[in-house]
């Protein structure tokens, strides 16, 4: 005679910690949802340039918290070995517009010159009593009042800095009194 014996065994996969999901840039303070494609995962932050916070098991929400870039990884653990989810996050810093310095009193046909306390804005003249002749020199055109702006564009949004400019006539020989 013969016997057989059988036993059922259990084969386990080799983890998949698939792909993480989401935005691969963020501003400072700003916070994007990131998932793992293969679900629960536990969830590192390497270079701390940021911070994130539980959602689910295969989410999380992370913040920036410094300018430059953070590694996010996201490892799935099984009796076989783990696997390694990354994603890269660029942290940006948000625009900033400075301070606008110089005269801000200008006389008809006179030009003066602004200057921002930060580069790589574009200057802008509001109404018709100044005009900007090249960057940010203003020119006054008809008396009265005026309003300058400095505007600031980067990946995280626009900021605008602004000061009010007055134009004066020019005296003319009529306008005197001689006493």
């Amino acid at each position: 005679g013969s016997d057989t014996a059988f036993r059922e065994i259990f084969i386990k996969a080799y983890p998949n910690a698939g792909y993480i999901s989401g935005k691969n840039t963020v501003c400072l303070s700003e916070s994007a949802q990131l998932a793992d494609t293969f679900g629960i995962a536990l969830w590192i932050n390497t270079n701390n340039r940021g911070s994130y916070a539980t959602v689910s098991p295969d989410s999380i929400l992370f913040t920036g918290l410094a300018v430059g870039l953070d590694t996010i990884l996201a490892v799935k653990y099984t009796g076989c070995g783990n696997d390694t989810a990354r994603k890269v996050l660029a942290i940006h810093a948000l625009p900033d517009a400075g301070t606008i310095t110089g005269n801000t009193t200008v006389c008809v046909n006179e030009t003066i010159q602004l200057s921002d306390t930060l580069p790589a804005g574009k200057w802008t003249v509001f109404n018709d009593n100044a005009a900007l002749v090249g960057t940010a020199h203003v020119t006054g055109q008809t008396p009265g009042n005026d309003t300058v702006m400095y505007k600031v564009t980067n990946v995280c949004g626009v900021v605008n800095c602004t000061t009010a400019c007055t134009s004066w006539s020019e005296p003319r020989i009529s306008d005197l009194v001689v006493t």
